[in-house]
């Protein structure tokens, strides 16, 4: 495993990306750690108005790093 995604501690979050979908709404991809395990977070940001700062939304998938790799062949299969 490489060193960015080796967690220091619990629920210690480490941004693996940020995809800009439209005018303040993201897409972070994260790992972190839920429940003692380590987990690959895919989730909606968005900005709510008057406030200057993206918050979580419920929209998203949490899946265990074990999985990542049958997720990857899967988008890879679907978009060579």
């Amino acid at each position: 495993m490489s060193q960015a995604l080796a967690l220091a501690g619990p629920s210690e979050t480490v941004e693996l990306a940020r995809i800009v979908t439209s005018y303040r709404t993201e897409v972070r991809v994260q790992v972190q750690e839920w429940d003692g395990r380590r987990r690959l977070d895919i989730r909606v940001w968005t900005m709510p108005n008057r406030v200057n700062r993206y918050q979580p939304t419920p929209r998203g998938v949490r899946i265990a790093l074990e999985q990542v790799p049958e997720l990857v062949a899967a988008l890879k299969a679907h978009f060579p």
